[in-house]
């Protein structure tokens, strides 16, 4: 546990507000962004800041970890609920038609018998691509069939082999 308390400048005082989240930037290597904050090694660890949008506040809890989605960042996140979660896990990429176009934000299991509940962010305008009849998929694995002309090997990315993903696509009808 640890307490900070900082002086800030009249100019930051507009992104005081309810929902301001701060984090610790330093060296992260993760399947799924790679290498971050590397910076860092040189110029040492800092605090960012990504600005909220409700009432003035004075007092936060930092973050563990960055934030998967920036607050100013257009999009809409979506609830999908799974019988389990495999190698899906938070900033998992979501791709659709082979485009990435979101992350997965996180995942909660308080009710494992009702399954898993991921929150998926979509950004904007792909965002509008979701509809009623939308199916999500799982994009981490690897498909191997056979065909006339011998193997056919299939997969989303290497970065969702690697990180876990999820797909969708949305039926013409929808």
């Amino acid at each position: 546990h640890v307490e900070v308390t900082a002086e800030m400048t009249k100019e930051a005082a507009p992104h005081l507000r309810q929902g301001t989240r701060f984090w610790v930037v330093r060296p992260r290597l993760s399947a799924s962004g790679g290498l971050t904050g590397f910076s860092t090694i040189v110029s040492g660890a800092y605090i960012e800041l990504d600005p909220g949008q409700g009432a003035s506040e004075h007092s936060y809890t930092g973050l563990e970890d960055p934030p998967v989605v920036r607050a100013d960042m257009p999009g809409t996140e979506f609830l999908l609920t799974a019988d389990r979660i495999g190698s899906i896990g938070a900033g998992s990429p979501i791709y659709f038609r082979d485009v990435q176009v979101g992350q997965v934000m996180g995942f909660d299991s308080t009710d494992l018998g009702a399954g898993v509940t991921i929150h998926a962010f979509i950004r904007a305008p792909y965002d509008r691509q979701v509809y009623a009849g939308t199916r999500f998929w799982s994009a981490a694995g690897i498909s191997l069939t056979t065909c006339p002309q011998g193997f056919k090997l299939q997969f989303e990315s290497l970065e969702a082999v690697l990180a876990g993903g999820i797909a969708f696509d949305t039926p013409a009808t929808a």
